[in-house]
């Protein structure tokens, strides 16, 4: 009896990792600060998987190694609710969502992306990352900076352009 209630447990923690990192795959968007930034938020405050204190040694861990950091925290907090299988399912639930996303955009464009009528919106894309940091002195105690990158019609080149406040 003891043996299948450990078993159903397991199956019902396995369940959650890929329910929770399947979502995040889905929804997350921004890259690593804000994929990480959103598992803080659902492993330690929403689930209490684990201690605010161990969230931070997991990142400080995933950033010793190399490698897409999002990536590995998820991989990471897979492992700490559920194991090996944990570690797996979590990875998985993760990065099938992108692959899947990818693979459409990549089939759409082959497919579209000569016709005319498409050519102005894939030439338009102008994507943005915003990066905010904390600087180490008073006097520059945060910075916001928004890297614009941008198809110049005219000569057909990439513009890189990026601003700063502080």
């Amino acid at each position: 009896m003891i043996t299948s209630y450990n078993a159903m447990m397991k199956e019902s923690r396995l369940l959650e990792v890929a329910k929770l990192f399947l979502k995040l795959g889905v929804i997350g968007f921004g890259g690593p600060a804000v994929h990480i930034a959103m598992m803080e938020e659902e492993v330690v405050r929403k689930r209490a998987w684990m201690s605010h204190q161990h969230f931070l040694d997991l990142v400080g861990a995933t950033n010793l190694t190399p490698g897409p950091n999002s990536t590995e925290m998820t991989m990471h907090c897979g492992h700490e609710r559920a194991g090996w299988r944990g570690l797996i399912v979590a990875g998985c639930s993760f990065i099938i969502p992108a692959v899947i996303i990818t693979a459409f955009f990549a089939w759409a464009y082959q497919r579209y992306g000569q016709l005319p009528q498409v050519e102005q919106f894939i030439y338009g894309i102008k994507p943005a990352i915003v990066y905010s940091c904390d600087g180490p002195s008073t006097e520059y105690t945060s910075c916001s900076c928004i890297v614009n990158i941008s198809l110049n019609f005219i000569n057909n080149k990439w513009t890189i352009s990026c601003e700063c406040e502080s």
